[in-house]
């Protein structure tokens, strides 16, 4: 009964209590070359490439960057300061690769990707004005979010219904611990060393008709 408790009131304070939240995102190809022709993509080699990763780490910093994201917010033209939105946007860079991803994880979907958008926009030239010698194409455009990122439905239940299990045991261990009553003639010949000459019950008295 209190796994069904828990996993009901972990699913009511979810859809409840919980606002959802969404998440747009976008991917970005980087490269420690100024242009990104054939040529230069056919003249790459591993110094180039982990070159390229080591920068994607310099990228992943610079595109959260107060001046950047003040940029975004003026291009999309949504009224939130700097402070507002900084909690919001996180990048992900993949291993072993050139690409680094941002995400954007607000409250409402359009605002979301408004704000993906943004950056993706201003991201290329004001980092080619940082760093010098480099470069960044998006690959992948953000996108509407139709579900929900946060919170978890299904794992909010199934975890609500665990602490419930976890909550029922113990209170049964509890129980059993503290339950200090002999239940059988064995039981007393172990816990106080005495043997058992013989035993008594209530009998039901017999009826007149018997």
């Amino acid at each position: 009964a209190l796994t069904v408790l828990g996993g009901i009131l972990a699913f009511a304070v979810t859809v409840i209590a919980i606002r959802p939240t969404y998440r747009s995102s976008f991917t970005a190809y980087v490269n420690n070359h100024s242009t990104s022709s054939d040529n230069d993509i056919q003249s790459l080699n591993n110094g180039d490439t982990a070159a390229s990763q080591f920068l994607a780490q310099t990228y992943a910093v610079i595109m959260k960057s107060r001046p950047l994201v003040e940029d975004a917010l003026k291009i999309s033209k949504l009224t939130y300061e700097y402070e507002e939105v900084a909690g919001d946007i996180t990048t992900d860079i993949q291993t072993n690769t050139q690409l680094v991803t941002l995400n954007v994880t607000m409250r409402s979907p359009q605002e979301a990707k408004k704000l993906a958008d943004a950056i993706a926009k201003a991201a290329p030239s004001y980092i080619s004005d940082i760093v010098e010698g480099s470069s960044m194409k998006v690959v992948s455009k953000p996108v509407l979010a139709r579900q929900r990122y946060s919170p978890n439905l299904k794992k909010n239940t199934i975890i609500g219904a665990l602490l419930g299990l976890l909550i029922a045991l113990a209170i049964v261990t509890v129980q059993d611990l503290m339950d200090d009553r002999i239940r059988s003639a064995d039981e007393l010949e172990k816990r106080f060393g005495i043997s058992i000459l013989g035993t008594s019950g209530i009998v039901e008295p017999m009826s007149e008709k018997a």
